[in-house]
């Protein structure tokens, strides 16, 4: 594949575009509608934007306490593959950035979400996030799956019935 190359008229109109502001960054961060936060695994949470604390029903000052428990906010059987992330990253294994856990609010209740996570560079173990609700879409799936097994149920019994009819023709005969 051939290498394109940018031309210098437009590399320096890139240059002036990209120096974008801190508060650019913390405005969007601070807007977006999926959660993004920084944990440092040894430390605990250093920061969480304003929807992860809505998806997952904390204030962030709880969030942020040292006593706070990480794995209070991970559905049981999924803790596992926390762990298990958590364990490569620090022996320098490919972890892949993208996985789907279930969360759960402070209220108890369930939220499917699919979280894209990053390794921050510096002196020690920082992972950037983000967290995007999916519960909407799983419950949209699941519900897709049912009703094609329910057709799926009725189109057999449909064809067995056929079946069982022709059969008693022939046997009549």
């Amino acid at each position: 594949m051939a290498q394109k190359t940018i031309s210098p008229s437009i590399l320096k109109q890139r240059k002036s575009v990209l120096p974008i502001p801190e508060k650019i960054y913390r405005t969007l961060i601070e807007n977006t509608l999926d959660g993004v936060y920084i944990i440092a695994p040894q430390e605990g949470f250093e920061y969480v934007n304003p929807a992860f604390e809505r998806m997952a029903g904390y204030k962030a000052k709880e969030i942020y306490d040292k006593n706070f428990n990480f794995y209070s906010l991970i559905h049981p059987e999924d803790r596992k593959l926390i762990k298990r992330r958590k364990i490569a990253r620090r022996t320098g294994k490919p972890v892949p950035p993208r996985f789907t856990i279930r969360l759960l609010t402070k209220e108890g209740k369930t939220k499917h979400v699919e979280v894209n996570t990053i390794v921050l560079s510096g002196d020690k173990t920082r992972v950037l996030g983000t967290v995007r609700d999916i519960s909407d879409r799983i419950r949209s799936e699941e519900t897709l799956k049912f009703e094609r097994q329910q057709l799926l149920s009725i189109f057999e019994s449909i064809g067995a019935e056929k079946y069982r009819r022709q059969r008693q023709k022939k046997d009549m005969l």
